[in-house]
């Protein structure tokens, strides 16, 4: 992708190590230069592997990707959220689940759709269950919407300037609140 932006990828996780060896695939199998890429993990004190996982990964592949951030905390996923957009460097924040695993060219798909219409703020990935795969993404229908998971959803930077943060008191609908917030506030479309 000719002159791609700078993108921070925020993924909360908890207790994955079942998930993390394919995430770590799809991370590196990514259609989007691995230097114009930050990666923000919020590990919730894994008891399972998952944070010696992260640690382990991120000094084989640190020098390819612009920065890989592990941050070890306590939180719910608003809390981790949150982090992530507190440390997000560039224009787009991709909130990416553990369990999902998209194709290769998703992003930089989604990337593409952001810089050629400004008035979009987010897109969400849509994705369904798979005994099999777990969780793996259904190709995007550029279809407008009022609110999105955040299972593999793209954000622009903007966007949390007009409506701030997710809310850290919510256990539910956290995703619906924050995209509600997006309709109300600002002129940003959700696809």
């Amino acid at each position: 992708m000719e002159n791609a932006p700078l993108i921070t990828i925020g993924i909360p996780i908890k207790n994955r190590f079942q998930y993390i060896k394919s995430l770590f695939e799809a991370i590196e199998d990514l259609d989007y230069p691995k230097e114009k890429i930050k990666l923000i993990f919020v590990d919730d004190f894994s008891t399972d592997g998952t944070y010696e996982a992260l640690v382990k990964w991120k000094n084989e592949v640190e020098e390819k990707y612009y920065k890989v951030v592990l941050i070890r905390e306590r939180t719910n996923i608003p809390q981790a959220r949150n982090l992530c957009i507190k440390n997000m460097e560039g224009d787009y924040l991709l909130f990416w689940d553990s369990d999902v695993v998209p194709s290769r060219d998703l992003l930089s798909e989604m990337i593409s759709i952001m810089e050629e219409n400004p008035t979009i703020g987010m897109i969400g990935a849509d994705y369904e269950y798979d005994p099999s795969l777990k969780v793996r993404y259904k190709p995007i229908v550029n279809k407008e919407t009022h609110a999105v998971y955040m299972g593999f959803t793209l954000i622009r930077r903007e966007v949390f300037n007009a409506v701030g943060f997710f809310d850290e008191n919510l256990s539910v609908d956290k995703d619906t609140e924050f995209s509600i917030r997006v309709v109300e506030k600002t002129d940003h479309k959700i696809i």
